[in-house]
């Protein structure tokens, strides 16, 4: 079974014929030593992997890119949501998300049209999406923008607060009930 960014590297195995596609892998986690070794053993001139890079350069490595991926493990379908489709979403680029139909994030790239997502086990479907963008570049900046616009209404700090508030209120009122005299 493949997992998380594995499946990127299996992807771009795929894709390696083609000049247009570039893979930038950045960070550090604990299985880095695995992924640079699985992508060495496929021979993958189109992957680069960079060390976790200082937070002030974030948004022009998001500028550099032409869509940000999303990966989860599909063991963690149910209980986690990456955090990092948002600020993909922010930073105004479409969102090319390999997982599980049943996680949150494939509802919000739907909602949102700021993307498209591929089976989190499927390196076929994600090599050929990235080859359908390369082919045909037109919808990347509208889906980007149509993120931009999503992420700003629905967690941008305000919109976010007063959400989390309303939460908050209609929980307290449910519970709050009379107390019955004895």
């Amino acid at each position: 079974m493949l997992s998380g960014v594995k499946i990127l590297l299996d992807a771009a195995a795929l894709l390696t014929s083609d000049p247009r596609i570039r893979i930038l892998i950045v960070g550090r986690g604990n299985g880095l030593a695995a992924l640079v070794a699985h992508a060495s053993k496929l021979n993958l001139p189109n992957v680069t992997f960079l060390p976790t890079q200082p937070r002030e350069r974030l948004s022009e490595m998001l500028a550099a890119a032409d869509v940000g991926l999303v990966t989860l493990d599909p063991r963690l379908s149910e209980t986690s949501v990456p955090s990092k489709t948002f600020t993909i979403m922010a930073a105004a680029r479409p969102v090319l998300a390999a997982i599980s139909p049943h996680n949150e994030i494939a509802r919000i790239v739907t909602q949102a049209n700021c993307g498209a997502t591929v089976p989190p086990d499927n390196p076929q479907a994600l090599a050929s999406q990235l080859l359908a963008w390369a082919d045909d570049p037109s919808p990347l900046a509208a889906m980007g923008s149509a993120g931009r616009t999503w992420a700003e209404q629905h967690h941008a700090k305000d919109p976010a607060i007063a959400s989390h508030a309303a939460t908050l209120l209609r929980a307290i009122h449910r519970n709050i009930r009379p107390k019955q005299k004895m």
